[in-house]
């Protein structure tokens, strides 16, 4: 950390890893970073920073993501942030388990990729809770957005063969 800290910028010995500190509101400087491979995203809570849980914004990091395997880790695990990746496109399954939490979310911005990392993805058990969660769709929708938002979850890719 505090060579990033210093050069806002690390890399291993091996060369192998990398990463890049880029100051500034996240929504306006991710579309002039280098295209990453692993996206820590790592916000405030939902509730408190509305703004980088938003379903434009992971559609437009899932578009910024194009012609790279990119897999995106979160520590939550809540219906609404795995709803809203869905929504944006993101193909998303559990992600492994860390201190008091029994999973998080891992997103991939190709199906393909979760198969490639033998990473399971959200199946029928989790579409069924979500049919009935009070968390369906992202906040403040109007009914026309919603009825599109819960639209785009059930025609996934990712559970197509579901239908």
């Amino acid at each position: 950390p505090h060579e990033l800290l210093k050069n806002n910028r690390w890399q291993s010995p091996s060369g192998h890893i990398s990463w890049e500190l880029i100051q500034g509101d996240f929504a306006q400087t991710f579309p002039h970073a280098h295209k990453p491979h692993v996206i820590f995203y790592d916000p405030f809570s939902l509730h408190s920073s509305v703004e980088l849980w938003r379903q434009d914004l992971f559609a437009q990091l899932f578009h910024f993501c194009q012609g790279q395997e990119v897999q995106l880790l979160n520590y939550s695990a809540s219906t609404a942030v795995r709803a809203t990746l869905l929504a944006a496109g993101w193909s998303v399954g559990p992600g492994p388990a860390t201190g008091p939490k029994s999973s998080t979310t891992v997103a991939f911005n190709t199906p393909q990729l979760a198969q490639k990392l033998c990473a399971p993805l959200l199946g029928d058990e989790w579409l069924q809770r979500w049919e009935k969660s009070d968390s369906k769709t992202a906040r403040g929708l109007s009914t026309l957005d919603a009825q599109e938002f819960e639209a785009r979850i059930r025609g996934h890719v990712q559970f197509r063969h579901l239908v």
